[in-house]
């Protein structure tokens, strides 16, 4: 946040905790830029409008991995590489157009604690990349990069976290 009001004259920010609710100030709000990190929020598409560039998201995890518990589904699978994804918002989860992204590889040793301090990393250095596109007044890049699958959901989240005993 300190960054941002550095370089920026009119910002806003919009902090929250898990199961907060949506704030119904951002219903009403036009802007430039609307930058999603690290919330839980589901912007609806009406709010994903009233940014006249660009609405962006910045997801912990690389475009293998959409939607929720991204990183125990990629340990789960002994993923080689994961990392983090700047990617445009629509209304559906994890969908857009993806900007960017930044990847690292996945060691054997790696654990949920280990795996996500290495993705935070990685999702910050991507945010200041992204930010150098914005603040120098430059497109937003392209990448050649999709999304590889249906966002995961709470549901699939869940059925991961159940032992069968048989």
């Amino acid at each position: 946040m300190n960054y941002c009001k550095m370089h920026f004259a009119n910002i806003e920010f919009f902090l929250s905790a898990w199961g907060d609710p949506f704030p119904e100030d951002l219903n009403t709000k036009s802007c430039d830029y609307l930058i999603n990190f690290l919330s839980r929020w589901i912007f609806p598409e009406k709010v994903l409008k009233l940014a006249n560039k660009a609405a962006i998201n910045f997801h912990p995890a690389s475009p293998d991995y959409p939607g929720i518990g991204c990183n125990n589904f990629a340990l789960y699978e002994n993923a080689t590489s994961y990392g983090a994804t700047c990617h445009h918002m629509l209304a559906s989860v994890d969908a857009g157009q993806i900007i960017a992204t930044k990847k690292f590889p996945f060691y054997p040793t790696d654990n949920v604690e280990s795996l996500l301090q290495r993705t935070y990393n990685a999702l910050l250095f991507l945010f200041y990349e992204i930010m150098d596109f914005i603040l120098l007044g430059k497109e937003l890049p392209i990448s050649n990069e999709k999304w590889s699958r249906k966002a995961f959901t709470r549901k699939d989240f869940d059925k991961l976290m159940t032992i069968d005993a048989n």
